[in-house]
């Protein structure tokens, strides 16, 4: 295993994923350099108290930054290790066959099936605890996050062919337009209430309880507030500090704290989730 790739991915999912900003990352960097300073340190010293042997070379032989040092920095600022799984490439995600187990455990109504599996999983758990309205709210989330994405990557590369006919021409900027509860609200009720596909009432919520739902997925720390950066930096994750100013979040920008293709689709192709089965094939679906 490879020790750099460890650390690029734990670093990479708390910056991308867990909400965590770039002073956060500053303070990793800042913690894992005064360790390797102390190394410097107690190397220095060693060199100094043996010296009828020490060479010259060896004060230039300092020790350098490894990723044993940004190990230590990591969860020294309390960095989530969920991702840290025995099965690279699929990070913090139980396997098929734990995943079967845990469905056993629900059908059955017998905990003792997957709650030590869970115990090791806390991101799964919190899934496998939030109700129907919650789900719907992240369904909606993700396919509404799918399309920009394939729409994005799809500007991206119209916009290199044309830099590659058209020389010196300058590229065009693409406008993000930014996830928020509204455009959630407005994918839920066009897309599935309005659609005659899917006919069941129980799984039909009204807005406020939609609304109420996002919050509490806020509360969870399952989404977040973006703040933007000065100077037209990129955006952060802010906290949720507005939910008890009472402000209306329908159209500021958030974010959601999962990756959805390894934690949270695959919750739901198992049918962990707690959801109807119409829900569930309306948000597997991107149009």
């Amino acid at each position: 295993i490879n020790e750099y790739t460890i650390v690029h991915r734990v670093l990479e999912r708390n910056y991308n994923l867990m909400g965590s900003d770039m002073r956060w990352v500053c303070r990793v960097f800042d913690v894992a350099l005064g360790l390797l300073a102390s190394d410097i340190d107690e190397h220095m010293h060693e060199c100094m108290g043996n010296l009828p042997d020490y060479k010259e070379t060896d004060l230039d032989i300092n020790p350098k930054l490894s990723p044993r040092h940004m190990a230590q920095a990591l969860v020294t600022m309390g960095a989530s290790l969920d991702d840290l799984s025995g099965k690279i490439g699929r990070p913090g995600m139980p396997t098929q066959s734990e995943m079967e187990l845990i469905r056993w455990g629900q059908l059955l109504d017998d905990p003792k099936h997957y709650s030590r599996l869970l115990g090791t999983q806390p991101r799964l758990a919190a899934l496998l605890d939030l109700a129907g309205p919650q789900i719907a709210v992240l369904l909606a989330a993700r396919r509404i996050v799918a399309r920009d994405d394939t729409h994005a990557n799809a500007e991206d590369e119209v916009d290199a062919i044309q830099r590659k006919e058209a020389s010196g021409g300058g590229a065009s900027a693409t406008v993000l337009v930014p996830l928020t509860y509204q455009r959630i609200q407005d994918e839920y009720t066009t897309s599935f209430v309005a659609s005659g596909k899917y006919t069941i009432s129980s799984d039909r919520y009204p807005p406020h309880v939609l609304y109420r739902s996002c919050t509490d997925l806020m509360e969870l720390d399952l989404i977040r507030l973006k703040k933007e950066q000065c100077r037209g930096g990129g955006l952060q994750f802010g906290h949720n500090d507005t939910l008890s100013t009472g402000t209306d979040i329908s159209h500021l920008p958030i974010h959601i704290i999962l990756d959805w293709n390894l934690e949270f689709m695959g919750a739901l192709r198992a049918g962990l989730l707690q959801c109807t089965t119409a829900l569930r094939e309306w948000g597997m679906k991107m149009n």
